[in-house]
């Protein structure tokens, strides 16, 4: 079955379950990385809100074998109904800035692969990187978040800056750092001891936040450059795993140069990383003896 006649099988069915209670959906979505993605949504009539199911990784677990078109079905519609608002949500918090300040928070994406995106949403330029940011509603009992973008600021009366001192405080509490060695990361992954026994105890640390989800921005907490610096006791590389975690490499232990470091880099987006996952095909250096000093290596 092509992809269009499957998404409008699964779409037909979602609507069979539903009947005259919602409204189902579908449309395209500019994703990470400008990936363009297929959304399923479902609004109970006495609704606001629909929750959105991606169906571009189904599709592809139907193409491969893995799953039948009675399995993704059942799958979404199970998903639906697990995650489905049946009441109107309030939303008009959303339109005063003082009511949604403590929940602002960053992430960090790639520049050059969403020129498109930034030009409606506030941001701020690190090296190849851009800083953006959201509105968490994990406080409000609510799943997701809201992407801030440029017509809020008007609204709202505030600056790109005033987002960035909401954040830098916010997204430290809301989403805490977790950071680990290599060895322990690569232990709690799998239950073969044989790679992380190889590794050096701190010469490598896996870092992110306890979601592992958009976790790079860690590396703009206050406080984590440095003492990250401190742990090493020497400079460091920064190497862009994924939007959701970061790589620190102690400098003098790397057997490596950068330039070695940095077609690996490429090599592992390229082949293990999905396209929207992707952060840079770049490596970073921080120089401990400067406060905040993270260039990306030429």
């Amino acid at each position: 079955m092509e992809k269009e006649l499957f998404y409008n099988e699964i779409k037909n069915r979602v609507e069979d379950f539903y009947g005259d209670r919602a409204k189902v959906t579908t449309h395209v979505v500019t994703k990470n990385n400008g990936l363009l993605k297929r959304a399923l949504c479902v609004k109970i009539n006495e609704s606001n809100c629909s929750p959105t199911i991606y169906m571009d990784d189904f599709y592809h677990d139907y193409k491969d074998g893995k799953k039948s078109v009675n399995d993704v079905s059942e799958e979404v519609i199970g998903t639906f109904e697990k995650y489905i608002i049946t009441d109107n949500v309030d939303m008009s918090f959303f339109e005063n800035y003082d009511s949604i300040s403590h929940e602002i928070c960053f992430k960090i994406i790639n520049r050059d692969k969403n020129r498109d995106r930034l030009e409606k949403m506030p941001h701020r330029v690190i090296e190849d990187l851009a800083v953006t940011y959201f509105v968490s509603l994990n406080t409000r009992g609510l799943d997701g978040s809201i992407q801030i973008k440029d017509d809020y600021l008007k609204v709202w009366g505030v600056c790109e800056e005033d987002l960035f001192e909401a954040a830098i405080e916010n997204t430290p509490r809301l989403f805490p750092s977790d950071i680990i060695s290599m060895k322990e990361f690569l232990l709690r992954k799998s239950e073969d001891t044989f790679l992380a026994n190889l590794l050096p105890e701190n010469g490598m640390f896996v870092v992110s936040n306890v979601r592992y989800t958009n976790g790079a921005s860690v590396m703009l907490y206050p406080g984590i450059l440095k003492k990250m610096g401190e742990v090493f006791g020497s400079n460091y590389y920064i190497i862009p795993s994924s939007v959701h975690e970061l790589i620190f490499v102690k400098e003098l232990s790397v057997d490596k140069d950068a330039g070695e470091l940095l077609k690996m880099v490429k090599c592992v987006n390229s082949t293990c990383v999905k396209s929207e996952d992707i952060l840079a095909d770049s490596l970073y250096y921080y120089d401990r003896t400067i406060e905040n000093s993270v260039k990306k290596v030429e």
